[in-house]
C-alpha cells in the first residue's frame, strides 16, 4: 500500500502488505502498536555465512489481510521468483471478517451472493479460493520450487517488513492447514525482510537511499515506506496495496535502482 492513503490510525503503518493483511509498511519508520508486537512469535538470530550462497532461490512476496493482528487472514498473496517474470497470485476468501481499515486502504471485502460468500475489490468480483485451499496451493508451488532447487541451497521469501509482518501472518496461516514451521525448515523455506536490509543499506550512506533535504529538515531520514521510497527513487507512484503491484515495486527498488546484490539477501535470512 501507499502510506500516503493510510488512515489515520494506521500512519505508523505500510508495508508491501498493509498489515490489516494489510500492506503494513506503512510509514515503516515507526513502530507497529505494542499489541502486535507482544504477539510475535519468536524470531531466530539471522544466518550469517562468510560465504553466501550464489544457489538460493529469492522469492519476493507480499500479503493483504484482514487486519493488523499476526493472526489475521489473508485475502490477496502475490509472489515472483527473482531473474523469472511469472507472478504468482492469489485472492482467498477469509475465514475471518475484513476489518474496515483494511478495506479502506486495499479496497478488498467480502459480499454475499445468493447465499455464497464473494470476493470483491471496489465494486467488482474477483476469482478467489477459499481460505484452506489458497494457502494450500501457494505451499505447493513453494514446495515445487523446493523440490526443484539444489540440495544445499534456500528458498528465500523476501517481504518489505516481512520480520515484524508478513512472514508471522504467513507462518500462522499456514498452520491452519496443518504446515509448521519445521515443515518450512524442512524445505528450505527462510524469511529476509526488505525494509531491514535498507535500513542496513541507508545507516552505510547509500547514496540512493539519503534524503537531500535532510539538512533542512533537521536530520531527518528518509522514509523506506515502500510507496515512498519508490516516488524518492522512480519519481512517480504506483497502485500501492495490491499484493502483485507491491511485488512489481519491491522488485524494482531492489534490483532495478539499487541493483541489490542476490548474496546480500542470502546472508539476512531468519526463520520463524
Amino acid at each position: 500500500m501507499d502510506d500516503s492513503s493510510l488512515p489515520a490510525s494506521m500512519e505508523t503503518i505500510e508495508s508491501s502488505s498493509l498489515p490489516a493483511s494489510m500492506d503494513v509498511t506503512a510509514t515503516l519508520d515507526n513502530s507497529l502498536p505494542s499489541t502486535m508486537e507482544a504477539d510475535q512469535p519468536t524470531i531466530k538470530d539471522p544466518i550469517k555465512e562468510s560465504a553466501a550462497p550464489n544457489n538460493d532461490i529469492i522469492i519476493l512476496f507480499d500479503l493483504e489481510t484482514t487486519g493488523l493482528a499476526k493472526d489475521s487472514d489473508i485475502t490477496q498473496i502475490a509472489a515472483e521468483v527473482v531473474g523469472q517474470n511469472n507472478m504468482w497470485s492469489k485472492y482467498l476468501i477469509p475465514n475471518q471478517d475484513i476489518g474496515n481499515d483494511a478495506t479502506q486502504v486495499t479496497g478488498i471485502h467480502v459480499e454475499e451472493t445468493d447465499g455464497a460468500r464473494v470476493l470483491m475489490v471496489g465494486n467488482e468480483e474477483v476469482d478467489a479460493a477459499s481460505y484452506e485451499d489458497g494457502l494450500t496451493q501457494f505451499y505447493h508451488y513453494l514446495c515445487q520450487l523446493s523440490n526443484g532447487k539444489d540440495p544445499n541451497s534456500r528458498l528465500i521469501l523476501v517481504a518489505h517488513n516481512a520480520k515484524r509482518f508478513d512472514a508471522p501472518i504467513l507462518v500462522n496461516a499456514f498452520k491452519k492447514i496443518n504446515v509448521s514451521s519445521s515443515d518450512l525448515l524442512e524445505k528450505g523455506i527462510y524469511f529476509a525482510d526488505s525494509l531491514e536490509i535498507l535500513r542496513k543499506l541507508q545507516k552505510d550512506q547509500h547514496p540512493l537511499l539519503n534524503n537531500p533535504q535532510a539538512d533542512k529538515e533537521g536530520g531527518k531520514k528518509l522514509s523506506l515506506g515502500l510507496g515512498n521510497l519508490y516516488r524518492h527513487l522512480f519519481q512517480e507512484d504506483f497502485p500501492a496495496h495490491d499484493a502483485t503491484e507491491d511485488v512489481k515495486a519491491m522488485k524494482r527498488i531492489l534490483f532495478e535502482r539499487l541493483q541489490l546484490d542476490k548474496s546480500f539477501i542470502s546472508n539476512e535470512t531468519f526463520s520463524i
